[in-house]
């Protein structure tokens, strides 16, 4: 087995922690190289990948995909993976923000609504005020057409900059970057989920005592259960099933070597 990443459900999930990601984000800029992304994966885009071969495709393109949430560290360690903790999309948004203001780096942000671009710009530019913001862009809820698909294009790659952060929510970030990341020039890019509705305030974070027992998806759904009731009461449940189903196979089922 590769000890640098293990597939929870046939979705590869990186061992990596909050430096190594940072670390591959520097040298990716460092590099000049154009095209990688980055993808944090809690329960949802794993489930929705057992029936989305789009999204499990564009999973598996990344160039990492981290463990964000701790049912995912809980199945990869019981899959023998030696992983201590998570990497969540809005921690990893401001430590990568954080690295790009020392190193004069800059961001763009896409997705989102224009209201919440501007609430995160200015939380960005608060706490990291010689951080680089070349540029913002909320797109519309809907399917882009092929015009507004090279505007974007040529927008991004006018504004040059270092890091594009994404938030547009699971899947649609992780299709968005498979599909669009080869024509910009951008050294990388981070679909990051809710952290833009998170750092700008428009949606609650959970205490971080809920973050470290695995309870964040109880605060989210109390907060929003007509939006997430059904993401985590199916979805959680047939998670747990399938990983259970998955242990099972591995333990009891592999192979032997001769």
């Amino acid at each position: 087995m590769d000890k640098s990443f293990v597939r929870v459900l046939g979705v590869r999930i990186d061992m990596v922690d909050y430096e190594k990601t940072i670390s591959l984000i520097a040298d990716c800029i460092s590099s000049h190289s154009v095209g990688s992304y980055i993808c944090v994966s809690p329960v949802h885009p794993i489930m929705v990948a057992q029936k989305d071969e789009e999204l499990r495709q564009a999973l598996s393109d990344s160039r990492l995909t981290v463990a964000d949430g701790r049912p995912v560290v809980w199945a990869a360690r019981l899959l023998g993976a030696s992983i201590k903790n998570t990497v969540r999309g809005t921690n990893l948004m401001v430590r990568t923000c954080e690295m790009a203001e020392r190193k004069n780096y800059s961001i763009f942000l896409y997705g989102s609504k224009q209201e919440t671009l501007r609430k995160l710009r200015e939380y960005l530019l608060r706490r990291f005020p010689r951080l680089r913001v070349v540029g913002t862009y909320s797109p519309p809820f809907r399917n882009l057409t092929q015009h507004e698909k090279t505007d974007i294009i040529n927008l991004i790659n006018s504004a040059n900059p270092d890091i594009l952060f994404v938030g547009l929510g699971a899947p649609k970030q992780e299709k968005w970057m498979a599909s669009f990341c080869p024509y910009i020039n951008v050294p990388v890019t981070l679909g990051v989920g809710a952290a833009f509705d998170f750092l700008s305030g428009e949606r609650k974070q959970a205490p971080v005592w809920m973050q470290v027992r695995g309870l964040e998806w109880l605060f989210r759904l109390v907060n929003e259960p007509d939006r997430l009731w059904a993401r985590y009461f199916v979805y959680n449940s047939l998670y747990i099933f399938l990983i259970t189903k998955q242990l099972l196979k591995e333990r009891f089922f592999r192979p032997r070597s001769t």
